[in-house]
């Protein structure tokens, strides 16, 4: 089972395919396996966006487990030190500020692949600046609206 990130925008994204010989961050449509997906999005448009592994596996990310994220007390620490993922994180931080050119805020939600349209854990707002840091772990069945600036405290 994989890691899925989707995001929800205001205008229609590029597919970005998946290149074997030369693996990076892709962007597909929704699929019928994953469109129940769109109940997470306000906005119209939405995409998958896959990692330099094909999935979203290559994304920091942290399980959903009895209501909270568990594993977010051990970032920092082996294996969670953000390292081995800065790279998938880097090419999405450049993509998601391109795509904030021309859109105020983005959505972007993940979950794990079958789990589409189970319950929201949450929701938070953050600067696209934040999805480089290596701390940032994205939660599991977890929300985010993304913008340029930082959110209000």
């Amino acid at each position: 089972m994989c890691f899925a990130l989707y995001i929800g925008t205001d205008d229609p994204v590029e597919s970005i395919p998946w290149d074997e010989k030369s693996p990076r961050l892709n962007t597909q449509d929704l699929s019928q396996h994953d469109a129940s997906v769109a109940v997470h999005f306000v906005k119209p448009f939405k995409k998958y966006i896959g990692s330099d592994q094909g999935c979203g596996c290559g994304f920091r990310h942290v399980t959903y487990q009895n209501g909270e994220w568990p594993e977010e007390g051990m970032i920092g620490c082996e294996p969670y030190t953000g390292e081995q993922e800065q790279t998938n994180h880097d090419q999405l931080h450049a993509f998601l500020t391109t795509l904030l050119q021309r859109s105020e805020e983005i959505e972007v939600y993940g979950c794990w692949d079958g789990e589409f349209a189970e319950p929201s854990g949450g929701h938070a707002s953050i600067s696209v600046r934040k999805i480089l840091d290596r701390r940032f772990y994205f939660r599991e069945r977890h929300g985010y609206t993304v913008t340029n600036s930082e959110p209000d405290a």
